[in-house]
């Protein structure tokens, strides 16, 4: 057992508690109950805390779409007073709710309300008095603004939406040329999709890191893991669909690492049980460039066609067996 590892943070599955009877530990008496409150699913008191939670965020959502068309379908009959009073008016009315009530849920909700308020505060002021400045500029104010709320708050959603605000508003800088994406082309294109990567990879790796006590929601986790693999395979598969110059083949290689070294930070690496939302995220980016690698390789490099699919059948039916197989495995063995 390594260094730092809690039994008792290990998920009480059917096959653990079956494993812990053979060993003498759990006694036949106590068997059976153990196995069906292993397997129960939430109560009726479960089930409506998360309707609850799940109405209030829709309700929230839809206040903010609410102020955000009400602007897109009166935006001609609005004067300047108008537009900035009611984008400020919903900003203060949200932030406000969050100051009544700053220990509830529904206060947290609001203040995350608030920061997604910002931006439209933020976009109507550039609208209303053509600052000209790039769209970026927007995005990277917006997320400036929220880091004192995300500090005070320290509430998953908002931490969320911050690091979303960031990485659009490093997408954008790359586009309109405020940030060296590499040359013109393709190659560019992979660094631009790796430098997306950056911001929820250094937020995962940061949650990673943290005291037990103070990591965030393990779902918060895996949003920024997912995202991050997902701007990798990105970058990925546009390296191995270029024209296989040396760019391409350095930034694929790139992205092979970091692939690996998520992969380590899942397996070897990690003191806690794997995440199986994050491996099956892991894997599922390894597959989709493998495969695509292999598709060049058979249709172009080899000329084949029938015979090229059928490789491709076998190749992505061994692959997917091979990673569920593996995934059956960590599950028994205690993967969340």
């Amino acid at each position: 057992m390594s260094e730092g590892h809690d039994p008792l943070d290990e998920a009480a599955t059917g096959a653990r508690i079956r494993a812990l009877h053979r060993r003498g530990v759990i006694d036949a008496s106590t068997l059976d109950a153990l196995l069906a409150r292993a397997s129960a699913g939430p109560d009726a008191a479960g089930w409506a805390l998360v309707l609850d939670r799940l109405l209030l965020a829709l309700g929230a959502g839809l206040c903010v779409a609410a102020v955000i068309y009400f602007f897109a379908g009166n935006w001609a009959a609005l004067g300047a007073a108008e537009k900035l009073g009611s984008a400020i008016a919903a900003v203060l009315a949200a932030g406000g709710w969050a100051l009544w009530a700053p220990d509830r849920r529904s206060g947290r909700v609001a203040l995350t309300a608030a920061g997604g308020l910002t931006g439209a505060l933020l976009a109507v002021y550039g609208q209303v008095y053509q600052t000209g400045a790039d769209a970026w500029t927007l995005f990277a104010a917006w997320a400036g603004l929220l880091v004192p709320w995300v500090l005070a708050s320290r509430f998953e959603p908002l931490i969320a939406l911050w690091v979303l605000v960031g990485d659009l508003a490093l997408w954008l800088a790359i586009e309109q040329g405020a940030v060296s994406a590499g040359a013109d082309g393709r190659p560019g294109e992979i660094a631009q999709w790796v430098m997306v990567a950056g911001p929820p990879a250094l937020a995962w790796a940061v949650a990673e890191a943290l005291p037990e006590a103070r990591r965030p929601a393990r779902w918060l986790v895996r949003v920024f893991g997912v995202g991050c693999y997902a701007a990798l395979t990105v970058a990925g598969l546009v390296a191995i669909l270029d024209g296989g110059g040396e760019q391409s083949w350095a930034a694929l290689l790139g992205v092979a690492v970091a692939l690996v070294g998520g992969g380590w930070s899942l397996g070897v690496g990690r003191r806690r049980p794997i995440d199986l939302v994050l491996a099956t995220a892991a894997l599922t980016s390894a597959i989709v460039l493998v495969t695509v690698a292999l598709a060049r390789v058979v249709f172009e490099a080899w000329d084949l066609e029938q015979g090229g699919l059928l490789l491709l059948a076998f190749a992505v039916v061994g692959q997917v067996g091979g990673a569920a197989t593996w995934l059956r495995r960590m599950w028994r063995a205690g993967a969340r």
